[in-house]
């Protein structure tokens, strides 16, 4: 994966989540959320304001997280490759999807788990 795409889906991931939790949310996660969302808003505006702010050391750490989502994502999809019938993989590699905004594919994953055995809960959460 190249740089330029690299920093393209960091800027998606972190515009992405500036957009307040869905209304079904839970309390805590609304609370956990909004806080960071609030940090997330006033970072991206200062960045807008100076964008010399881009090289600071929270840029890193959102490059960070965005390149840990990454991994974790290509983890899970590997385990996914050695052992297709684990809906526990789908239901784990579907939450990291919630968490960059990629909602179309963790749908597909909990699809995919509820296909392989309806009665499993993880999907479902």
């Amino acid at each position: 994966m190249g740089t330029g795409h690299r920093e393209q889906e960091f800027w998606e991931v972190l515009l992405a989540s500036a957009h307040p939790p869905p209304p079904a949310a839970s309390c805590r996660f609304r609370t956990v959320v909004t806080g960071k969302v609030s940090k997330l808003r006033a970072f991206v505006k200062m960045c807008k304001q100076d964008p010399s702010v881009l090289h600071t050391e929270e840029m890193s750490f959102l490059r960070e997280w965005v390149e840990r989502m990454g991994k974790a994502i290509d983890s899970f999809t590997d385990a996914i490759k050695r052992n297709p019938r684990l809906v526990i993989l789908y239901a784990k590699r579907a939450t990291v999807f919630i968490k960059v905004q990629k909602s179309n594919a963790a749908i597909r994953d909990c699809d995919r788990a509820i296909e392989i055995n309806p009665d499993s809960v993880q999907p479902y959460k």
